[in-house]
């Protein structure tokens, strides 16, 4: 299938046969990305994240990122969380969500960095994700899987704060509803509020000057000699 993939690319193939040959290309690596035995496994989530991180792929005219997202990404997470999957082989099969979910976080960066625009579709996606990763924190396995969740969470936030997604108040607003049902007080750890400013000092209290009453003051006659 890779031959037929570059073959493609080099003669031209239209739009339309080259997403037909694409989908069924990343739809057929993903299978076995759950298939039984834990290296090939492992081979073919490592082939899948190259494959979805390629700049050549990207800059294909016609690629669509979010056709992608639902004929792919979200498909193989959603076949890693079937619990007859994952009890295939259960300790392999936990590293294997691990690096599902990093995956996930890897390719929307990629997304946000290309597309630097506001868009619904930006932001419907990334709930989408968050909802993913909502599963993969509450499926049942050890913390470890947390932890990576939450550090890939931590590395896509600080990303996106720093593009033009981060001033969309609508996207953020969301994004922490969302977080705040799985992995409460993530806003405060990455953006901590500032410290109250301590309180100015008093001003100097100013002691009003006396002021001379010129009819109290008197001549004092001069000495006689």
């Amino acid at each position: 299938m890779d031959f037929l993939v570059t073959d493609v690319f080099e003669k031209g193939a239209s739009d339309g046969t080259w997403n037909l040959l694409w989908y069924q290309y990343i739809e057929a690596i993903g299978r076995q990305c759950v298939n039984p035995d834990r290296k090939l496994r492992a081979q073919a989530l490592n082939y899948f994240q190259r494959v979805l991180l390629s700049q050549e792929v990207h800059s294909r005219q016609g690629f669509d990122w979010i056709a992608t997202f639902d004929r792919a990404i979200f498909p193989l997470i959603a076949t890693m969380l079937k619990p007859e999957v994952y009890e295939i082989d259960p300790n392999g099969m936990a590293a294997t969500r691990l690096q599902g979910a990093s995956l996930l976080c890897k390719i929307f960066l990629q997304y946000v960095i290309q597309v630097q625009q506001h868009s619904k579709d930006v932001l419907s996606l990334w709930i989408r994700i968050l909802d993913t990763l909502d599963r993969l924190v509450n499926s049942g396995q050890r913390d470890s899987l947390k932890e990576s969740v939450v550090e890939s969470l931590k590395n896509v936030i600080l990303v996106v704060s720093s593009s033009e997604f981060g001033a969309d108040e609508e996207f953020w607003d969301q994004t922490w509803k969302r977080l705040d049902s799985f992995v409460p007080g993530l806003k405060e750890e990455l953006f901590p509020a500032a410290p109250p400013s301590p309180p100015a000092p008093p001003a100097p209290e100013t002691t009003p000057q006396t002021e001379q009453n010129p009819e109290a003051v008197t001549e004092t006659p001069p000495a006689s000699s």
